[in-house]
């Protein structure tokens, strides 16, 4: 259950751990223990011109891809209000957002051979690793078809080093632009380049995992920011209309997972990490928590506001979130297997076992086997109606043998029925023999603690109660 036994276990050989997903590491030092205002800004910290520098060199590159006009990219934008919006209201939250490594998610895109080979893995075009990493720009850029990226193949070094041409942007040369005082070709590059740059440096933000807010026409912002409706109603009518609230746990494992576990072959085999640590109750409880809705000094363990209204029962919540990361990890594994298996065929046409479907069915067992150890703790407490047994688990994680293609499938949909079925059950007192496991958890990173003179306890105390 330690988090040791698992880390490292799926990625290839000879892969980058580090930094390989633009998370930096907590700072080192001194510096860590002076608390954040008190460091020296890090060389291409916002506000220094090597960070501007960054964002210009890797937009440069992306808004080659950017071809579906104007009123498509709008059209497409739409759905988006970006986190200015979300700060109007959620200032702390924005603070806490700012000083986590989703924000800075983007430059793991930036002057990196590692970058480099990746995108060359997957044909020369960043606009797939945008999903991830910028969420917000891949919107934008990536409503071109597959197909037309597939085409365009540029060069890997020519999105990265800041040596782009302005051919991709305008459509002709840069210099041939200027030869013939072609300042309107000009213009539309640098426009486009300043519009991917300001979707481009939210990296990973509030829309990425609360869904798309969208605008005045559109969207859940207003009705959510709307003070004039009761509390029920907003949250009801902003959640009909794509609000992911705290209480959607299900859904927000889902987010996490659809790019904590790494999808594409080509990426694994070129040495980017496939996955294989992400765990909900840990990784939420460091560095992304944000929970200052009520007080905005304090940084809890819960959402601030369901404990306020009453909403949240802290033990209950961390039981199921564990149990839900589990069976995401086991179902999101399953899915892609399931998925090469049927469209891409690709150990058969290798004629031999493939280290990277191999990856991901090593981690599915060994989640199904943590599955597995889970309800043998919880034991003779679990209810009747729990869909998923035992046996289950064991299938799956390849525990009994010989492995039964069929009874693998049929035990993987009684996971995908136990994950709706905890979604239903807001009372888990059953699960408490968790409650040690749970414990033991690290969180991922720092939380965010407003005030610099915090006890180094509470620094280090980092648990999601």
């Amino acid at each position: 259950f330690e988090r040791a036994a698992w880390e490292g276990v799926f990625d290839p050989p000879g892969s980058d751990r580090s930094d390989a997903s633009g998370s930096p590491g907590p700072p080192a030092g001194d510096a860590a223990d002076r608390g954040p205002s008190a460091r020296e800004p890090e060389p291409g910290a916002p506000g220094t011109a090597l960070h501007a520098a960054r964002v210009v060199s890797v937009a440069h590159g992306i808004a080659s891809t950017a071809r579906g006009g104007d009123a498509a990219r709008k059209k497409s934008l739409r759905a988006w209000a970006g986190v200015a919006a979300c700060a109007e209201c959620h200032e702390a939250e924005h603070v806490a957002w700012m000083r986590s490594s989703h924000a800075g998610s983007w430059r793991a895109l930036s002057g990196s051979r590692r970058a480099e080979r990746y995108v060359a893995a997957v044909g020369g075009s960043s606009v797939g690793c945008l999903r991830c990493h910028a969420p917000a720009a891949h919107r934008m850029v990536g409503i071109r078809s597959s197909a037309a990226v597939e085409t365009e193949r540029r060069p890997a070094a020519e999105a990265f080093d800041g040596g782009v041409t302005a051919d991709s942007v305008s459509g002709g040369s840069d210099s041939s632009a200027e030869r013939r005082g072609d300042a309107k070709a000009e213009g539309r590059r640098d426009a486009s380049i300043e519009r991917v740059s300001r979707w481009l440096v939210m990296g990973v933000a509030c829309e990425a995992c609360h869904g798309a807010a969208g605008d005045e026409r559109s969207g859940w912002i207003d009705v959510h920011a709307d003070l004039t409706l009761t509390r029920r109603r907003r949250m009801n009518e902003a959640e009909d209309r794509g609000l992911i609230r705290p209480t959607r746990l299900v859904l927000l494992a889902q987010r996490c997972a659809a790019c904590h576990v790494v999808d594409d072959p080509r990426l694994v085999e070129a040495g980017h990490p496939a996955g294989g640590d992400w765990e909900f109750v840990g990784w939420t409880a460091g560095e992304v928590r944000h929970n200052l809705q009520v007080d905005p000094q304090k940084n809890e363990p819960v959402p601030s506001l369901l404990r306020e209204y009453g909403e949240v029962r802290p033990a209950d919540r961390r039981r199921r979130k564990f149990l839900i990361g589990v069976l995401t990890n086991v179902l999101r594994c399953s899915a892609l297997l399931e998925d090469h298996a049927r469209r891409d065929g690709r150990e058969n046409r290798l004629g031999r076992p493939d280290p990277v479907l191999a990856a991901w069915r090593a981690r599915r067992s060994l989640w199904a086997a943590t599955l597995e150890q889970t309800l043998a703790l919880v034991g003779e407490a679990a209810p009747r109606a729990l869909p998923v047994k035992r046996r289950d688990a064991a299938i799956v994680a390849g525990i009994t043998a010989p492995p039964d293609p069929q009874a693998v499938t049929q035990a993987v949909e009684r996971l995908r029925a136990t994950l709706k079925w905890l979604a239903e059950r807001p009372e888990l007192s059953w699960a408490r023999p968790l409650d040690d496991v749970i414990d033991r958890l690290p969180a991922r990173g720092t939380a965010h603690v407003p005030e610099i003179a915090e006890s180094a306890g509470d620094r280090r105390d980092g648990r999601d109660r």
